[in-house]
């Protein structure tokens, strides 16, 4: 390979790597600006939620509203949905587990840890990308005794409910609104990889830095 050749693949790269941060940086700094518009603006956090007319005056991701008497959190940038629809977590007043609803895809689906209410009953997510309802699939209830002594528990008693199966298969996301976040785990070509950045929108194979391999096929 000659010293021109070396040249313009160097060009090449850089060009591919600029382009890429530009992917990856895109909806922070469109986030950043976001917010900046609408505090210039004066909407204040908590106030009564407004159908977004454009990009501008769409809500950040952590933005906190009230709609139908809910207090609700946005999970995503850009976020145009209305609460109650997609992209919004309630928010309870003292704490305590929120109702559990029907993700949408990844941007709203539950994580490991998270908890909600559902029958009746309390249940703690048992995987990351939790898109299933409780009592289905990637669900453990808590019993009271859980909440008020969750140290002690009856190792011999058998679960009433079967370990968590891998996560979900890696899809192809459509922009900021359901790309993977740090920590969602995937299923792509028979391994479970998870994201180690936000607003990750490649594949393992097209982006292995946003990727770490969490097992093989053979492994599980």
């Amino acid at each position: 390979m000659t010293d021109e050749e070396l040249d313009a693949l160097a060009q090449k790269l850089q060009a591919e790597t600029e382009r890429r941060r530009a992917l990856r940086d895109a909806p922070a700094q469109v986030d950043s600006l976001v917010q900046k518009y609408q505090a210039a603006l004066g909407r204040a956090g908590g106030a009564a939620w407004q159908q977004p007319s454009s990009a501008l005056d769409a809500y950040p991701l952590g933005a906190v509203v009230t709609h139908g008497d809910i207090t609700w959190e946005s999970l995503m940038a850009c976020n145009v949905w209305e609460p109650g629809v997609s992209g919004w977590r309630e928010v309870t007043e003292d704490g305590e587990p929120a109702p559990w609803r029907q993700p949408t895809g990844a941007h709203d689906a539950y994580h490991a840890g998270d908890e909600v209410t559902h029958d009746g009953q309390t249940w703690t997510s048992d995987i990351d990308n939790n898109v299933w309802e409780p009592g289905e699939h990637g669900w453990s209830p808590i019993t009271p005794e859980d909440q008020n002594d969750p140290d002690e528990s009856d190792d011999t008693a058998e679960p009433e409910h079967p370990e968590p199966e891998q996560p979900p298969q890696w899809q192809q996301p459509s922009g900021a609104h359901d790309a993977y976040q740090t920590g969602d785990r995937v299923t792509y070509e028979d391994q479970i990889w998870e994201s180690t950045q936000d607003d990750n929108i490649w594949s393992p194979t097209d982006h292995p830095d946003g990727w770490q391999l969490i097992a093989d096929g053979d492994d599980r």
